[in-house]
């Protein structure tokens, strides 16, 4: 990801979020360092968004 930065972006996993359609339980810690907090809320939010039964737990 460092080196090249667009390779890391074609496998966004919010780029895809378009494509789900079962449901999904996104679990993350409040201080994790590999994907943070954040992240999962940008990933938990749009499918909501879009009806996909999903919870999100921190």
């Amino acid at each position: 990801m460092y080196e090249d930065p667009a390779e890391y972006a074609k496998s966004d996993p919010v780029r895809f979020v378009k494509n789900v359609k079962t449901r999904a339980l996104v679990v993350v810690g409040d201080s994790g360092g590999e994907c943070p907090t954040p992240q999962s809320f940008e990933f938990w939010h749009p499918l909501d968004t879009l009806g996909v039964p999903t919870q999100l737990l921190v």
